[in-house]
């Protein structure tokens, strides 16, 4: 596209995550520019800000490890962990590298030291008990998520609900907690099991006596 249409374009994508986030009741958004350079990002997060300021966090991707492979290629990557651990290794190490890089230039963009120290994502299909997790760490880092994905798309309403509640109830005592699945929702999962789980939240999700998430 011609410049004049990229800023069409991206005022348009900008309206798009406000829409979003205004619809679920979002406190961030997280940003996926197109394309996706970290210049083209330069030039989106403006636009979002001038629309609603400081109303959201806003997020970027920067995770350096490997993605799981599509089954397409499950299994040359299988061999290749086996046969050649070695470039596989430095390959990750170069994916940090440039994940490291690439923060380093966003926190330019930024003009801010945000200090992460949040985690996420706790998922309970690998066996993490946010329970667990809050005891040991939860004084020493915020906790996201928990709420169980794969409920979502195959269970039934009541298992939603608990998963949810169970998050909540887990990960609120003290603070320190963002409610969330606990992975992204993936294209193919109901929008009505994500309009429940946001219920649970909306009702439960409150601290007594400020009635804030």
């Amino acid at each position: 596209m011609e410049e004049k249409e990229r800023e069409l374009h991206r005022r348009d994508m900008a309206d798009v995550y406000i829409a979003v986030a205004e619809r679920f009741e979002h406190s961030a958004i997280f940003v996926h520019p197109n394309p996706g350079t970290f210049e083209e990002c330069a030039r989106l997060i403006p636009r979002i800000r001038e629309k609603m300021g400081d109303r959201y966090f806003l997020m970027k991707h920067g995770d350096a490890t490997l993605g799981i492979p599509d089954g397409s290629q499950m299994f040359e990557f299988s061999y290749r962990l086996a046969d050649e651990p070695g470039k596989v290794k430095a390959e990750a190490a170069q994916r940090v590298e440039e994940a490291l890089e690439k923060a380093a230039r966003q926190k330019r963009l930024g003009e801010m030291d945000a200090s992460p120290h949040v985690l996420h994502s706790l998922d309970p299909l690998a066996g993490v008990d946010i329970a667990e997790v809050k005891r040991l760490y939860g004084d020493r880092v915020c906790l996201i998520g928990n709420v169980n994905c794969g409920l979502m798309d195959s269970d039934t309403e009541d298992e939603v609900v608990e998963s949810a509640r169970y998050a909540l109830r887990q990960g609120m005592p003290g603070g320190g907690y963002i409610f969330s699945t606990s992975n992204c929702i993936y294209t193919g999962m109901p929008l009505s099991s994500y309009e429940r789980m946001l219920e649970v939240r909306r009702v439960e999700g409150n601290y007594p006596g400020t009635g804030k998430d």
